[in-house]
């Protein structure tokens, strides 16, 4: 994940400072999801365009409780497709290695 990702295009060390402010606030924001959140990014990073069924029949999660986090707090993390599967963002893959590197 490059500096566009997160609109920071100066090399000014205080517009750096603030990238990687907003970097680490992703990061803990993320981890803050809790294991069923990151269950299903890390699914959808490996599985995109499956739909809420495939996850649970792979994690084990209830269908109604992945679509309340689909629709809540990973809404900012996925998008649905258009044959109503989700997919991930181009930047979470990167969020998600740091956060494992944390």
């Amino acid at each position: 994940f490059d500096n566009v990702a997160w609109g920071v295009e100066s090399t000014d060390s205080q517009t750096s400072d603030v990238g990687l402010s907003a970097e680490h606030a992703l990061v803990e924001r993320t981890g803050n999801l809790g294991t069923v959140g990151l269950d299903l990014l890390n699914y959808f990073v490996d599985n995109p365009g499956d739909r809420a069924v495939h996850a649970e029949h792979v994690l084990g999660h209830h269908v109604a409780d992945i679509n309340k986090l689909l629709m809540g707090p990973l809404k900012h993390y996925l998008k649905k497709t258009g044959s109503g599967g989700w997919e991930c963002y181009s930047w979470v893959p990167g969020v998600l290695l740091m956060l494992g590197d944390e």
